[in-house]
């Protein structure tokens, strides 16, 4: 058995084991990641920098304006790449991590605003207001590095993933989180 399944069979046996479920068949996706699902949070296991890219074009593909996903992971942990995978499903490519600029506004039909509010972490929900995003909200899809203490001025309704070293070096773990009723049935 290769190492990476046998690391995915792991992972699943043991949330099988501490939420008391039992599967109905294999698990929905074997294909470069493998899906196990608790309530609503999906969780994935991603080996590679092209893993991560997949991931974010599938769930790009699902967006439309308005929508807001919200990203934590520690530093290199692949939220931009992520967040490239997921722009690159709008035709969007060359996407850089805003850290330095605070966001990114790529135009098109709907625009995608990439944005980093580490740095106003410490500055309160003002600090985040006062960019105006609401404004771009009804024509553009929105990533939102470390936005969770801010999202809930723009919407209730988001996706929250969250993203986090695996067991090897270029592992990681990746939890997807559908907040509100507009990502009812959401499934990547």
């Amino acid at each position: 058995m290769p190492v990476s399944l046998l690391i995915l069979t792991t992972h699943l046996r043991y949330f099988l084991k501490i939420s008391k479920t039992k599967l109905k068949g294999p698990p929905r996706n074997w294909g470069p990641f493998l899906l196990y699902k608790l309530s609503s949070v999906m969780k994935f296991q991603v080996n590679s920098v092209s893993e991560m890219h997949q991931l974010g074009a599938k769930i790009g593909t699902q967006l439309k304006p308005s929508d807001v996903v919200v990203l934590t992971g520690d530093l290199g942990a692949g939220k931009t790449v992520l967040t490239q995978g997921i722009a690159s499903a709008f035709g969007i490519e060359n996407v850089t991590s805003p850290t330095f600029v605070i966001s990114r506004v790529y135009k098109g039909k709907p625009n995608f605003i990439h944005a980093d509010a580490y740095r106003l972490l410490d500055f309160g929900l003002e600090s985040f207001t006062d960019l105006d995003f609401e404004s771009y909200l009804p024509s553009s899809v929105f990533v939102i590095e470390w936005g969770a203490a801010f999202v809930t001025t723009l919407t209730d309704q988001y996706l929250d993933i969250k993203i986090n070293q695996g067991l090897t070096e270029t592992a990681r773990e990746v939890e997807i989180n559908p907040i509100g009723q507009r990502w009812s049935g959401f499934k990547v």
